[in-house]
């Protein structure tokens, strides 16, 4: 705990296609965010980015830089994150999120029940959006940025 407050673990998918990132209305936060959620239950952390990312946006992604070997007996390669944070949620808990690059490999775009909408955005109107967080106008000035 940090804080007294309790600290759960998450995924976010960073997805960059045709110079624009993937971003979702978030119905309950009211903003602009990556897709991403809590990591389930006996759920490893690569998995569940790949499945939010499905059920928030109907896109199919894979994870970039995925190990490319396996280490060989009882252990196993995983993927490592573009980077990690603590995310204070609403003075109330506390995300570990484990943010990860992937690239599309099919389905359809369509926003969720969890969703207002769901759209790529150029970095341009990232910056003019009001209803983002800085952090995510940082991350595409970094992934964007021309």
């Amino acid at each position: 705990m940090k804080d007294g407050k309790k600290v759960e673990l998450t995924a976010t998918g960073i997805v960059v296609n045709g110079g624009k990132l993937l971003l979702v209305h978030h119905k309950k936060l009211k903003l602009w965010l990556p897709p991403g959620g809590h990591v389930e239950e006996n759920e490893l952390p690569n998995d569940c980015v790949v499945r939010e990312i499905k059920e928030e946006t109907g896109l199919d992604v894979e994870i970039i830089g995925k190990p490319r070997q396996e280490a060989g007996g009882r252990v196993f390669r995983m993927p490592v994150p573009y980077m990690m944070q603590l995310e204070d949620i609403l003075g109330t808990h506390w995300h570990f999120d484990l943010i990860y690059r992937c690239e599309m490999n099919g389905g359809s775009l369509r926003k969720s029940d969890e969703s207002n909408d769901v759209g790529f955005f150029s970095l341009d109107e990232i910056i003019a959006m009001s209803d983002t967080t800085d952090d995510v106008k940082h991350i595409a000035m970094r992934l964007l940025k021309k």
